[in-house]
């Protein structure tokens, strides 16, 4: 089947007597500017007028055909092509503080970019008016949230979340910005008949849809044993559920576990780099040390990352003859999301995600805060003894060291109350706690502290005996 052909519009140019036919069909783009084609002396040529207005397209078409018009009217008025357009974006992610920041902030915008070309495809950026901008929001009030996806598509996916509607439009209004005309976001170095004039991605916001009341988070309920059913969904993946106990401990989101090195162990510390939190807020976070030892155990020699075998982990679990491809973070974090999903369907929690995990862990920091308001006096024996522990790590500051302890005691406490998930967890009960620490500080005291110190538990002792019963 031939492809279908253009309607052009015939006119008579008259060049020296000389009268020349020309067409002026419509060129694709939302844009709609009229071109011109013609012929003369046998060579064919066309030239883009330039406007959308067919009266003055004529106009102007006659003079291209005359030679009295020797620029491309498209290219000088017309702006920005696509191409220039994404220089810009690049230039500005490659500026950012963190070169992995920077590439994953790029890679956001194209998926969104691309989106948009596939909806609108268009040529130059001043093509693109709110009336095009209109368009492409309509069509994601109608998509589905696997629109963007490779994988073969489901109709009876969600409909895409007004968050993720809110990132497309907020994207690209940041992105026109890079390139407008007397905004502060302006990139220096565009030539002014290249910037554009308006933002119309900022014109359209008052037609968004209003986001929805945020609903309870998400997160384990560790009451009725939910979250030790989730970790027996891991049974014979020993590794996937030594990144589910890490993420848990270290309050972490996916991306950051799954690029963990042995580099960022300091101790019993986990030190995440600025460079791969999110917003570029480092911390140092702690787990405990059987599950430090239990990473060791799978550890690849010469290899960066603490979860490198899982891919041989992978292997050992398929059920048929397929290549598994080396390890990589990227790779995991695929992987992991799909049997966190399966976990989480298993239990009949569908809605379950990584990020659950992450709540959970806050949740029970503060319940154990909560529960330690009554023991005060441990607590601050134990601040003592982990201050003066803390002298040997010259990684980490003081105060990250404090933040780690505390959430690390937190939970602690907390889990006392579930002695079969702590155990799993490989959580040390607080009684153990206490003693390692009271250990630690009896060897560092010299004989008269330590004089003073069994004084002030005699005098102790001494007073909780004097109170009988009346």
């Amino acid at each position: 089947m031939s492809r279908p052909r253009k309607s052009a519009i015939p006119i008579v140019v008259d060049v020296n007597g000389v009268e020349v036919p020309a067409t002026l069909r419509r060129q694709r783009g939302k844009a709609g500017n009229w071109e011109v084609r013609w012929k003369m002396h046998g060579v064919p040529d066309e030239r883009s007028t330039g406007t959308p207005s067919f009266e003055e397209a004529k106009r102007i078409a006659r003079k291209i055909v005359r030679g009295e018009e020797t620029t491309d009217i498209r290219r000088r008025n017309e702006g920005m092509t696509v191409a220039e357009f994404e220089r810009i974006q690049e230039k500005h992610f490659s500026l950012a503080d963190s070169a992995v920041a920077g590439q994953k902030s790029l890679a956001s915008f194209y998926g969104i970019w691309r989106s948009f070309q596939k909806v609108c495809p268009v040529r130059m950026i001043q093509e693109v008016n709110e009336s095009v901008a209109l368009d492409y929001l309509g069509t994601l009030l109608k998509s589905n949230r696997n629109r963007n996806h490779n994988y073969r598509k489901s109709q009876s996916a969600k409909p895409m979340a007004i968050a993720t509607i809110h990132k497309h439009i907020r994207t690209l209004a940041g992105a026109w910005n890079r390139v407008r005309a007397g905004h502060r976001e302006l990139m220096a170095g565009i030539a002014s008949t290249k910037r554009v004039v308006e933002n119309p991605w900022e014109a359209i916001r008052n037609n968004l849809p209003k986001p929805k009341r945020k609903r309870a988070p998400v997160q384990f309920r560790t009451d009725n044993g939910e979250l030790l059913k989730f970790l027996d969904a891991f049974r014979g993946r020993p590794l996937a559920e030594l990144f589910i106990i890490t993420s848990l401990w270290a309050a972490g989101r996916i991306e950051e576990i799954s690029l963990l090195e042995w580099s960022w162990f300091v101790g019993d510390y986990i030190v995440i780099p600025h460079t791969i939190a999110k917003k570029g807020n480092g911390k140092a976070v702690r787990i405990p040390a059987a599950i430090r030892e239990r990473l060791e155990s799978f550890r690849v020699e010469g290899n960066p990352f603490a979860f490198a075998g899982f891919a041989d982990e992978v292997e050992r679990s398929l059920k048929t003859c397929h290549a598994v491809k080396s390890f990589s973070p990227q790779r995991m974090l695929w992987r992991m999301q799909k049997l966190i999903k399966q976990g989480a369907s298993a239990i009949g929690r569908p809605e379950i995600t990584h990020h659950a995990l992450r709540r959970t862990a806050h949740e029970l920091t503060n319940e154990g805060e909560m529960r330690d308001k009554r023991k005060a006096a441990a607590a601050k024996l134990q601040t003592t003894v982990g201050n003066m522990e803390r002298n040997y790590l010259a990684r980490i500051g003081r105060k990250d060291r404090l933040l780690a302890d505390g959430l690390y005691e937190n939970m602690t406490v907390a889990l006392q109350d579930y002695p079969a998930l702590a155990e799993r967890l490989g959580c040390d009960p607080v009684e153990i706690t206490v003693e390692r620490e009271m250990d630690a500080l009896m060897k560092r005291l010299t004989p008269i502290q330590r004089r003073r110190f069994q004084k002030r538990l005699d005098d102790g002792a001494d007073q909780s005996e004097g109170q009988g019963v009346a």
